[in-house]
Parts: structure tokens; sequence; C-alpha cells
């Protein structure tokens, strides 16, 4: 598999889990989602996560999630005009 369609199909599963995944957890996740990881499947998703989306990230406690859901609420709009925020709250 092509690195780029595995780096589209890593973005996929991962936001359509809506959580952080460990490798073992992504690999069950590709194979569930039809991607064939070949003989060796830790070492094509080592290979193929080196040159994935930047927005794809590996968090401290090696989990791989997909930024834009970990920032979802927790980043406020600037008013750039005024440079405060333009919401009250976040949830």
């Amino acid at each position: 598999m092509s690195e780029e369609l595995l780096n589209d199909a890593v973005v996929r599963v991962l936001i359509a889990h809506g959580r952080p995944a460990t490798d073992e957890q992504l690999i069950t996740l590709l194979e569930g989602d039809g991607v064939d990881l070949g003989e060796d499947p830790d070492e094509a998703l080592l290979e193929g996560m080196d040159e994935t989306d930047d927005r794809v990230t590996l968090l401290a406690d090696d989990r791989w999630a997909w930024a834009p859901a970990l920032l979802v609420d927790r980043v406020s709009p600037i008013d750039w005009r005024t440079g405060r925020s333009s919401t009250t709250r976040l949830r």
C-alpha cells in the first residue's frame, strides 16, 4: 500500500474512532477498515507514520491522535480587532 493511501486511511480511522489509539489499536482499526498492511503490520504502520499528515500526532503516552479532535472546545476563537476571546466560556 502506498504511503499516501495509508496516510488517508490512518486519518479516516482516527476520526471515525473518535479517540486516540495505540499502535495495536490502530492496526486493528485499519485492518477492520479493509486496509492490507502486509506481512508485518507493525513495520508497515511505523514506516507509514513517518510521512503521515501533520495533524496526526503521537501523544506522550504513545497513542496516535487526530490533533483537531483534541482541540475541539479547547481553543477559543480570537477577535483579532480587540485581541480578546470572542466567546465567554468554553465547555
